[in-house]
């Protein structure tokens, strides 16, 4: 009897040395299969990384487009401006020689300056802002004042009237 327990017992030994071998070799095997995970991993970090990277590359290059786009826009409109005001001042050099209108009463630029005349004096005189305001329009059109150039004069003249209305200035505009 003693000779079947050796001989199980060496059989056993051997099943365990060979299951023993066998945990090595799957325990290394677990660890390149985790090794590679990691390194899957780290691919696709990387690879969701340079994504990000190329979307906000993409949207960066739409602002500078459109932003380009807007530039592009306002020289036109300036440019059209220019165009304008030069078309207008050919305009009038052309009328103010044929017609003569070079003096104070005489011809369409001499009743233009007249009227012109009044309508500064009247809005420098004036403290109602409603008022100053419809002569500042009667002003730039005969003036041929552009929009920008009006929307500049009425933003001076809102930030003046503010610091001015506080009480500073008396009924007849007088400090």
């Amino acid at each position: 009897m003693s000779r079947i327990y050796l001989r199980f017992s060496v059989s056993t030994v051997q099943e365990l040395s060979h299951r023993d071998v066998e945990i090595g070799n799957l325990r290394r095997q677990v660890f390149e299969v985790e090794a590679a995970m990691r390194e899957l991993q780290m691919s696709a970090i990387v690879k969701e990384e340079k994504y990000v990277d190329q979307v906000r590359l993409s949207k960066t290059v739409n602002k500078l487009k459109e932003s380009t786009k807007t530039l592009g826009t306002r020289q036109i409109d300036s440019l059209n401006e220019t165009v304008g005001r030069l078309k207008r001042m050919g305009a009038e050099a052309t009328t103010g020689a044929k017609g003569g209108g070079g003096g104070s009463t005489g011809g369409r630029g001499g009743v233009n300056l007249e009227y012109l005349k009044n309508v500064v004096l009247s809005y420098m005189l004036s403290s109602d802002a409603a008022s100053r305001d419809h002569m500042l329009k009667a002003i730039g059109a005969v003036l041929f004042f552009s929009r920008a150039e009006m929307k500049q004069v009425h933003d001076y003249n809102l930030s003046w009237f503010w610091s001015h209305s506080q009480g500073s200035v008396t009924k007849k505009g007088h400090r």
